[in-house]
């Protein structure tokens, strides 16, 4: 599986349908990828360690994913 680094997408099919996601990776500090995902007003993040856990992450949310920019909500 390849999950791009750095690119917004929206959440179409799995847990949170119609959230926006991005992956940061923490290079500085952690070595780590931090997992933001954002929905109107409302924001969380969550983190893991290396990108097997990122992709294990990915798996148990059953995400479907439309990557690319995300059309503003109106």
């Amino acid at each position: 599986m390849e999950i791009p680094i750095g690119i917004p997408g929206l959440i179409i099919s799995g847990d949170e349908v119609g959230w926006t996601v991005e992956i940061k990776y923490d290079t500085q500090k952690t070595g780590g990828y931090y997992i933001f995902t954002s929905r109107d007003s409302e924001g969380y993040d969550d983190w893991v360690p290396d990108y097997k856990s990122l992709e294990k992450y990915f798996e148990e949310s059953k995400w479907l994913i439309k990557w690319g920019p995300v059309p503003p909500r109106v």
